[in-house]
């Protein structure tokens, strides 16, 4: 079998910090919500750009090089995580998840764009669901099945904004326990002038 990769952004520990702050005080006033929840490991917590399934080493090489050509032709954006909520939007809740701003979606599309334009013209293709315009989201949390509260949402009184170093390339393992990730390259993005 072949590794299954995606394209990531990483969380800086100092969100990471806040961000269990807020699920921690969340799961404590809505305990119902969060019955039988899967929490996510910390260490797992990253901003999907692209999930691009099974890939060879050849093709993971291809990756790493078009990943490298975008971060460098792209100063690192900022991201800005503005609420936490129940998801996917419009669908019973399965995810507790926090969100990115509209800014920082239309930052972080462009970026995403670039990447599979790349590796379309090398025949690598995005593998899943494939949504008209990004939305940014970290998963903090899986729902049992069958969860019935929706619309539960956060709206932080100070987003929590940060600027990534680099572009992550990334390997996913669906383990008993669930998803396991690491990170294969960090390719930095361009610097800022």
């Amino acid at each position: 079998m072949e590794p299954r990769i995606f394209i990531a952004i990483d969380i800086p520990e100092a969100v990471r910090a806040e961000l269990r702050k807020i699920i921690k005080g969340d799961t404590e006033a809505n305990n119902e919500l969060y019955a039988n929840a899967r929490m996510m490991d910390e260490e797992s917590w990253h901003i999907t750009l692209a999930f691009l399934g099974e890939k060879s080493k050849e093709q993971i090489a291809t990756i790493e090089q078009v990943l490298h050509k975008v971060a460098m032709a792209t100063p690192a954006p900022e991201i800005a995580i503005r609420t936490v909520t129940t998801a996917p939007p419009q669908r019973p809740p399965r995810m507790v998840w926090a969100t990115t701003t509209t800014e920082t979606n239309l930052a972080l599309g462009p970026i995403k764009d670039a990447a599979i334009k790349g590796l379309a013209a090398h025949d690598i293709r995005q593998e899943g669901e494939v949504f008209p315009s990004y939305h940014g989201h970290i998963t903090l949390a899986r729902l049992p099945e069958g969860r019935r509260i929706a619309d539960h949402i956060i709206s932080l009184p100070n987003a929590l904004v940060f600027q990534p170093r680099t572009i992550d390339l990334m390997e996913t393992n669906l383990e008993s326990s669930g998803a396991k990730y690491k990170t294969l390259k960090s390719i930095d993005f361009k610097p800022s002038v």
